[in-house]
Parts: structure tokens; C-alpha cells; sequence
């Protein structure tokens, strides 16, 4: 299925407080993961979920369970009376090979200075696997050649050759001289035993 179908139904702007924070995207029915630090020590009711659709949709969030370890958050979305089941993304089981062509979509700040979510779409591949450890955060992490902006983090990783599978969540950007280089993704992958206990499993492998 072509990205442009995909993904404005499927990724999310996160709002805390009224403030836009970051990137969300469904992954199960009603719920949305994103980057902890998007959401972190926000009060439930304060971070709310917008589909920037025509006409955009906002759900307010009900709950937000952080990892214990990973840079990731899943939030449980109470969403208007009479909004349809959005579409989401499937988990698959094994990681992405190291050369393997992903995009991210998301709202990372806009370079022109435009006001609010600017939609994004980032292309590159996975350049290397590791054990990421920063800010209090440890998890299986992927060094994606892509660059990323304030604003991306909480943006799905997704395979180009099938933008119905994420991999991954963007967490942060790699600096060299005070300029971003290269995105890193948590493995949405390795964390399928967590998110199962979130939501039904079977939400992960079936759209």
C-alpha cells in the first residue's frame, strides 16, 4: 500500500498541556506509541492524541504506561463518540537486516519556521544495531541514516517495502559539531513482549 494512504491515518501529533510535543502512531486499537521523553511526567488527561485528518480527530489520553527501561510509551486513547477505528501498524517478528531501506513520518519542526505539526516524511536505512543507554534509557536501538528534527521523536520506523510494518520509534539524533548526523529508533521488535501485555497480541500482527 502506497505511504501516502498509510500513513496520515496511522501517525498522530502528540499535545501536552496544549503544547506540541512530538510524534505518536497507532499501534493496536485505541492505542498510540510514542517516545517517553514526549510524554514524560505528563498527567493523562493532559496529553491528548490528534489525527491531523480532515477534520483532524483528538483523543484525550486515559492512560500512559512508560517502559521500564526503553525511551517508549504506550498511551491508551479515549477518542470522540462516533470516531471510527482508526488503522494501524503491525509488529513484525524479526528485527530489520543492517542496509535495509526505512522511512519515518512524523511533525518535527518545520525549517521554514511554519507554526504547528508540519508533516514529514524521512528516508534512509539501518546502519547499525545496538544497546542504546542515554538520558536514564537502555534498549535495543537502531543508528538509522536519516537525519531527524525536535518534533520526530515518537515517529514510527518503517520498512519502505511495506510502510504497513514499523520496526521502531524514534527516540533521538545524533550530533557531530552541534549538527544532526543520523536518527536513533528504539526496536519496536524487541519490545513485542511488553506491548502484548498492553494490548492484545494479536492487535500487533493483524491491521
Amino acid at each position: 500500500m502506497p505511504p501516502q494512504f498509510v500513513l496520515p491515518t496511522r501517525v498522530n501529533a502528540i499535545l501536552v498541556d496544549n503544547k506540541w510535543m512530538g510524534t505518536g502512531f497507532n499501534i493496536a486499537p485505541g492505542v498510540v506509541l510514542t517516545a517517553d521523553h514526549v510524554v514524560r511526567g505528563a498527567a493523562p488527561e493532559n496529553v491528548a492524541v490528534v489525527s491531523l485528518l480532515q477534520p483532524a480527530v483528538v483523543g484525550i489520553a486515559r492512560e500512559v504506561l512508560a517502559h521500564p527501561s526503553a525511551d517508549v510509551a504506550a498511551i491508551a486513547v479515549d477518542y470522540p463518540a462516533g470516531t471510527g477505528q482508526l488503522e494501524h501498524f503491525v509488529v513484525p517478528r524479526d528485527h530489520p537486516v543492517l542496509g535495509v531501506d526505512v522511512m519515518a513520518y512524523g511533525y518535527p519542526t518545520d525549517p521554514y519556521g511554519r507554526p504547528g505539526p508540519q508533516a514529514r516524511l524521512m528516508k534512509g536505512h539501518v546502519q547499525h544495531h545496538y544497546f542504546e543507554g542515554n538520558d536514564g534509557y537502555e534498549y535495543h536501538a537502531y543508528e538509522l541514516g536519516m537525519l531527524s528534527l525536535p518534533g520526530l521523536s515518537g515517529a514510527p520506523v518503517l520498512l519502505q517495502d511495506d510502510p504497513t510494518q514499523v520496526v521502531g520509534v524514534v527516540t533521538l539524533a545524533r550530533y557531530v559539531s552541534h549538527t544532526p548526523v543520523w536518527a536513533m529508533a528504539a526496536s519496536v521488535v524487541a519490545l513485542r513482549d511488553w506491548l502484548a501485555d498492553f494490548v492484545h497480541m494479536d492487535s500487533l500482527d493483524d491491521e
